[in-house]
């Protein structure tokens, strides 16, 4: 075993990818590596324990303390360095925690709402802000509200709907995407 300091993280290289981050399409809630995954200490810890691996007195030493049930300073250093190399996620303790990841499910479930519509029909900056805000200005709703009445009664349009037309699907989400929203007056 030695003694050496580990040496610090060399810095980032420019031409380099930055690093990947939790997929798109990972579902709310999954679990996400923690902040300080990536930090200069943990990725020398990470280093460290590379070159330990392949270190035989040090690993005498680590299987010479667990045969004999103690935990002396190998064991000591090993488990030292994985806790730095690997730090643990924060734990939900506290009914804060808990609402801040709802507040990240309900605000993942709305931006994949607000995507899906904005492949349909173009949106505008007001009108996802009232989508996000769960309202809608009382006139566009009552325009939809006649909107979905003309519709019905139209029976191409449900015929053109049920065939799969582009331009009935989009029309019809647009109104019942707006009819979903509370009316309030401005």
């Amino acid at each position: 075993m030695t003694d050496a300091p580990v040496a610090p993280a060399a810095p980032p290289d420019p031409a380099a990818p930055p690093p990947a981050s939790a997929p798109a399409w990972q579902p709310a809630g999954m679990p996400v590596a923690p902040a300080d995954f990536n930090s200069p200490e943990a990725v020398a810890a990470r280093a460290e324990i590379d070159a330990k691996k392949g270190d035989r007195d040090f690993y005498k030493a680590l299987v010479s303390e667990r045969e004999r049930g103690v935990t002396g300073p190998a064991s000591q250093a090993w488990a030292a360095l994985h806790k730095k190399g690997w730090p643990s996620p924060t734990a939900i303790a506290t009914p804060a925690d808990v609402k801040a990841q709802q507040d990240a499910r309900t605000a993942e479930m709305w931006s994949g709402y607000i995507a899906a519509l904005k492949q349909r029909t173009a949106l505008s900056a007001e009108q996802e802000a009232e989508i996000r805000s769960g309202v809608v200005h009382e006139t566009a709703y009552q325009w939809a509200q006649e909107e979905k009445d003309r519709l019905i009664k139209d029976k191409g349009f449900y015929r053109r709907l049920l065939d799969g037309d582009r331009a009935a699907n989009r029309d019809w989400t647009l109104v019942t995407s707006i009819l979903s929203l509370r009316p309030v007056k401005k």
